[in-house]
Protein backbone atom coordinates (compact mmCIF):
# COMPACT_ATOMS: atom_id res chain seq x y z
CA UNK A 1 0.00 0.00 0.00
CA UNK A 2 1.30 3.47 -0.87
CA UNK A 3 0.68 6.44 1.42
CA UNK A 4 0.58 9.89 -0.11
CA UNK A 5 -0.05 12.31 2.69
CA UNK A 6 0.93 15.61 4.19
CA UNK A 7 2.90 15.31 7.42
CA UNK A 8 0.16 17.07 9.41
CA UNK A 9 -2.78 15.19 7.89
CA UNK A 10 -4.67 12.95 10.28
CA UNK A 11 -5.75 9.52 9.06
CA UNK A 12 -9.47 10.28 9.30
CA UNK A 13 -9.01 13.01 6.68
CA UNK A 14 -7.85 10.68 3.91
CA UNK A 15 -9.51 8.78 1.10
CA UNK A 16 -8.39 5.63 -0.72
CA UNK A 17 -8.04 5.91 -4.49
CA UNK A 18 -7.14 3.10 -6.91
CA UNK A 19 -5.02 3.82 -10.00
CA UNK A 20 -5.83 1.96 -13.23
CA UNK A 21 -2.13 1.27 -13.78
CA UNK A 22 -1.80 -0.48 -10.40
CA UNK A 23 -5.40 -1.41 -9.44
CA UNK A 24 -4.26 -3.80 -6.72
CA UNK A 25 -2.51 -0.97 -4.88
CA UNK A 26 -4.16 1.93 -3.10
CA UNK A 27 -3.19 5.58 -2.78
CA UNK A 28 -4.15 7.32 0.43
CA UNK A 29 -4.78 10.97 -0.34
CA UNK A 30 -5.29 13.83 2.15
CA UNK A 31 -8.69 15.53 1.87
CA UNK A 32 -7.55 19.14 1.92
CA UNK A 33 -8.49 21.98 -0.39
CA UNK A 34 -5.92 23.04 -2.99
CA UNK A 35 -3.81 19.91 -2.57
CA UNK A 36 -2.08 18.81 -5.75
CA UNK A 37 -0.33 15.42 -5.85
CA UNK A 38 1.13 13.14 -8.50
CA UNK A 39 0.26 9.46 -8.59
CA UNK A 40 3.44 7.44 -7.96
CA UNK A 41 2.31 4.78 -10.46
CA UNK A 42 1.23 6.76 -13.53
CA UNK A 43 2.46 10.29 -12.60
CA UNK A 44 -1.01 11.74 -13.27
CA UNK A 45 -1.99 14.82 -11.27
CA UNK A 46 -4.47 14.05 -8.48
CA UNK A 47 -6.84 16.94 -7.73
CA UNK A 48 -8.96 17.66 -4.70
CA UNK A 49 -12.05 19.71 -5.45
CA UNK A 50 -14.66 20.48 -2.80
CA UNK A 51 -13.37 17.69 -0.58
CA UNK A 52 -13.52 15.02 -3.32
CA UNK A 53 -10.49 13.25 -4.77
CA UNK A 54 -10.16 13.00 -8.56
CA UNK A 55 -7.58 10.65 -10.04
CA UNK A 56 -7.66 11.20 -13.82
CA UNK A 57 -6.67 7.64 -14.66
CA UNK A 58 -9.04 5.86 -12.32
CA UNK A 59 -10.29 2.73 -14.08
CA UNK A 60 -13.56 3.05 -16.01
CA UNK A 61 -13.51 6.82 -16.52
CA UNK A 62 -14.55 8.41 -19.80
CA UNK A 63 -11.58 10.27 -21.30
CA UNK A 64 -12.75 13.62 -22.71
CA UNK A 65 -10.59 16.00 -24.77
CA UNK A 66 -11.58 19.68 -24.54
CA UNK A 67 -11.02 21.33 -27.92
CA UNK A 68 -11.37 25.13 -27.59
CA UNK A 69 -10.14 28.56 -28.63
CA UNK A 70 -7.55 30.03 -26.26
CA UNK A 71 -9.85 33.04 -25.74
CA UNK A 72 -12.40 30.70 -24.12
CA UNK A 73 -10.11 29.46 -21.33
CA UNK A 74 -12.34 30.77 -18.51
CA UNK A 75 -15.57 28.91 -19.43
CA UNK A 76 -13.57 25.84 -20.52
CA UNK A 77 -11.79 25.70 -17.14
CA UNK A 78 -15.23 25.76 -15.51
CA UNK A 79 -16.36 22.91 -17.80
CA UNK A 80 -13.16 20.97 -16.97
CA UNK A 81 -13.96 21.14 -13.24
CA UNK A 82 -17.59 20.20 -13.87
CA UNK A 83 -16.53 17.11 -15.85
CA UNK A 84 -14.24 16.07 -12.99
CA UNK A 85 -17.09 16.31 -10.50
CA UNK A 86 -19.25 14.18 -12.84
CA UNK A 87 -16.62 11.43 -12.57
CA UNK A 88 -14.97 11.80 -16.00
CA UNK A 89 -11.33 12.22 -17.04
CA UNK A 90 -11.21 15.54 -18.94
CA UNK A 91 -8.06 16.62 -20.77
CA UNK A 92 -7.16 20.32 -20.83
CA UNK A 93 -3.76 21.39 -22.14
CA UNK A 94 -2.85 23.69 -19.25
CA UNK A 95 -3.76 20.99 -16.73
CA UNK A 96 -2.12 18.01 -18.42
CA UNK A 97 0.99 19.14 -20.32
CA UNK A 98 4.06 19.26 -18.04
CA UNK A 99 6.54 22.09 -18.49
CA UNK A 100 9.13 21.37 -21.17
CA UNK A 101 7.01 18.84 -23.08
CA UNK A 102 6.32 19.16 -26.82
CA UNK A 103 2.75 20.50 -26.55
CA UNK A 104 1.92 19.75 -30.20
CA UNK A 105 2.84 16.08 -29.74
CA UNK A 106 1.05 15.85 -26.38
CA UNK A 107 -2.17 17.29 -27.84
CA UNK A 108 -2.13 14.90 -30.80
CA UNK A 109 -1.51 11.96 -28.49
CA UNK A 110 -4.35 13.04 -26.18
CA UNK A 111 -6.82 13.30 -29.08
CA UNK A 112 -5.82 9.84 -30.33
CA UNK A 113 -6.27 8.28 -26.86
CA UNK A 114 -9.53 10.00 -25.92
CA UNK A 115 -13.04 8.50 -25.92
CA UNK A 116 -14.86 11.78 -26.67
CA UNK A 117 -13.87 15.18 -28.05
CA UNK A 118 -15.96 18.10 -26.82
CA UNK A 119 -15.55 20.92 -29.34
CA UNK A 120 -16.27 24.06 -27.31
CA UNK A 121 -17.77 26.70 -29.59
CA UNK A 122 -18.19 30.44 -29.19
CA UNK A 123 -18.11 33.58 -31.33
CA UNK A 124 -14.30 33.30 -31.17
CA UNK A 125 -14.07 29.73 -32.51
CA UNK A 126 -13.96 30.68 -36.18
CA UNK A 127 -10.58 32.40 -35.91
CA UNK A 128 -7.57 30.73 -37.41
CA UNK A 129 -5.59 29.00 -34.70
CA UNK A 130 -4.76 25.74 -33.03
CA UNK A 131 -8.43 24.89 -32.47
CA UNK A 132 -8.71 24.32 -36.22
CA UNK A 133 -5.75 21.90 -36.12
CA UNK A 134 -7.26 20.00 -33.17
CA UNK A 135 -10.63 19.84 -34.93
CA UNK A 136 -9.05 18.47 -38.12
CA UNK A 137 -7.24 15.77 -36.11
CA UNK A 138 -10.46 14.85 -34.26
CA UNK A 139 -12.51 14.69 -37.49
CA UNK A 140 -9.90 12.42 -39.11
CA UNK A 141 -10.19 10.02 -36.16
CA UNK A 142 -14.00 10.28 -36.14
CA UNK A 143 -14.08 9.22 -39.81
CA UNK A 144 -12.35 5.94 -38.85
CA UNK A 145 -14.85 5.08 -36.08
CA UNK A 146 -17.56 2.43 -36.61
CA UNK A 147 -20.85 3.84 -37.91
CA UNK A 148 -22.98 5.28 -35.12
CA UNK A 149 -20.05 5.87 -32.75
CA UNK A 150 -20.21 9.22 -30.96
CA UNK A 151 -16.69 10.62 -30.89
CA UNK A 152 -17.25 14.38 -31.33
CA UNK A 153 -19.86 16.45 -29.47
CA UNK A 154 -20.05 20.15 -30.38
CA UNK A 155 -20.75 22.22 -27.24
CA UNK A 156 -21.89 25.82 -27.64
CA UNK A 157 -20.62 27.93 -24.75
CA UNK A 158 -22.81 30.83 -25.91
CA UNK A 159 -25.17 31.54 -28.81
CA UNK A 160 -22.98 31.20 -31.92
CA UNK A 161 -22.83 29.57 -35.33
CA UNK A 162 -21.61 25.99 -35.79
CA UNK A 163 -18.72 25.42 -38.24
CA UNK A 164 -19.75 23.77 -41.51
CA UNK A 165 -17.70 20.63 -40.74
CA UNK A 166 -19.72 20.06 -37.54
CA UNK A 167 -23.23 20.99 -38.72
CA UNK A 168 -24.32 17.40 -39.31
CA UNK A 169 -23.61 16.56 -35.65
CA UNK A 170 -26.13 17.38 -32.93
CA UNK A 171 -24.72 20.00 -30.58
CA UNK A 172 -25.38 20.86 -26.95
CA UNK A 173 -26.28 24.43 -25.95
CA UNK A 174 -24.34 24.58 -22.68
CA UNK A 175 -25.58 28.13 -22.02
CA UNK A 176 -29.20 26.89 -21.99
CA UNK A 177 -30.69 26.14 -18.55
CA UNK A 178 -31.00 22.47 -19.54
CA UNK A 179 -27.62 22.35 -21.28
CA UNK A 180 -25.56 20.91 -18.44
CA UNK A 181 -28.07 18.15 -17.76
CA UNK A 182 -28.21 17.31 -21.51
CA UNK A 183 -24.42 17.09 -21.71
CA UNK A 184 -24.27 14.98 -18.56
CA UNK A 185 -26.86 12.56 -20.01
CA UNK A 186 -25.09 12.39 -23.40
CA UNK A 187 -21.75 11.62 -21.74
CA UNK A 188 -23.35 8.96 -19.56
CA UNK A 189 -24.70 7.28 -22.73
CA UNK A 190 -21.30 7.56 -24.43
CA UNK A 191 -19.66 6.05 -21.35
CA UNK A 192 -21.97 3.03 -21.48
CA UNK A 193 -21.14 2.52 -25.16
CA UNK A 194 -17.40 2.69 -24.40
CA UNK A 195 -17.75 0.20 -21.51
CA UNK A 196 -19.69 -2.20 -23.74
CA UNK A 197 -17.09 -2.13 -26.54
Amino acid sequence: MIYVEDGETRHEEIEEVACAKQPESVLIVPLEEDVSLNCPFCKAGIKIIEGKVFHPRRRGKLRIFLCHASEDKVPVRKLFRKLLTWGHDPWLDEERIPGGQDWDEEIRKAIQETHIVLVCLSARSGKRGYLQEELKEALDIADKQPKGTIFIIPVKLEPCSVPRRLKKRQWVDLFDKRGEEKLKTDLRSAGKAVSAS
